[in-house]
């Protein structure tokens, strides 16, 4: 039987990357989006799903999501992929209230709702992967409401882990540097990528988009994070990536 798979933000970037792997290995996506709806059905069409588009900022996006998705799969949804985020510059300095709250309602508040309507369509064995960032394990001072609003998908990773079992799993990868950061050419991402981690490696999407998948399908895990990052985390930094020279 073909099993369901939900990715938000799955037009582009990781998420489309997550889409395409699933699909490989006979996961339907249903590829969200915002505003990415031609790169979205380009995505749907390439793995037989279908695309669904919504804000994710407007006031009871998690549980319309998983609606629109169970009505244009026509079925219920068997995993969730909570990919799609913003990322925002600022610091602590000069974070407003505004700042926060816009990276708290897509980044945090929307899959955590996204993840409750979907507890409640689900079967015994559903699954929700939270994307996460290796950043919340090397913390550093740049890109503060987009990182405070990570950390708070992450212990929400743990608690609904708890609370949804034992009939859905609650997973969290964490991925390193792995696609150029927004404005940065794809010559600096090259010469950067392998620098930035223990193993002088550059870090492949389709690495991360594999995790995901093995969180997706191995019963065994839940209430975890894995960081996929090539042991990025493990080299500490004054500065985010995209301010590296």
């Amino acid at each position: 039987m073909t099993r369901t798979v939900l990715v938000t933000g799955g037009g582009k970037r990781l998420g489309r990357v997550i889409a395409l792997t699933c699909a490989k290995v006979g996961w339907r996506p249903v590829v969200h989006y915002n505003t990415s709806a031609d790169e979205a059905e380009e995505v749907a069409k390439e793995t037989g799903g279908v695309a669904i588009g919504h804000d994710l900022a407007l006031d009871g996006a998690g549980h319309a999501v998983i609606e629109k998705a169970r009505q244009a799969a026509g079925c219920r949804i068997d995993a969730l992929v909570n990919s799609a985020s913003i990322f925002p510059f600022d610091e602590a300095r000069d974070a407003t209230e505004d700042s926060l709250l816009e990276n708290f309602r897509i980044n945090a508040m929307a899959p955590i709702m996204l993840a409750q309507a979907f507890a409640h369509q689900a079967e015994d064995g559903g699954v929700v992967v939270n994307m996460l960032d290796q950043k919340l394990f090397n913390l550093n001072p740049d890109h503060f409401s987009y990182t405070v609003s990570k950390q708070a998908l992450h212990g929400a990773t743990i608690t609904m882990a708890q609370a949804f079992a034992p009939k859905v799993r609650v997973v969290g990868v964490a991925p390193g540097y792995n696609l150029p950061s927004p404005g940065q050419d794809e010559k600096t991402f090259e010469r950067l990528a392998p620098t930035v981690n223990v193993l002088h490696k550059r870090l492949q999407p389709e690495q991360v988009a594999d995790t995901v998948l093995f969180c997706m399908q191995n019963t065994s895990i839940t209430g975890q994070v894995i960081i996929a990052d090539n042991g990025e985390h493990l080299k500490a930094a004054a500065r985010d990536v995209a301010f590296a020279d």
